[in-house]
């Protein structure tokens, strides 16, 4: 947990330079929206093989073994 301080009270800083209203910078806000999409790449791609998983293996354990060889290619 990180202690805000006031804007007076930090090194370097006067009040309107960079921050906004709650004085922070955008390094949080961008942060926070890779972040999110992150989660959401994360969970697209999950989706994506476990509809692998559930749509084509199933179909490809029925066929031969030349036949998936052939299909993954």
């Amino acid at each position: 947990m990180t202690v805000r301080r006031p804007l007076d009270e930090r090194p370097g800083t006067r009040r309107g330079e960079g921050f906004d209203d709650r004085g922070e910078t955008g390094v949080e806000t961008a942060r926070f929206a890779s972040s999110i999409a992150a989660t959401l790449t994360t969970g697209l791609v999950s989706g994506l093989f476990h509809g692998f998983s559930v749509a084509v293996t199933p179909s490809l354990r029925r066929t031969g073994d030349r036949t998936v060889a052939e299909d993954l290619r």
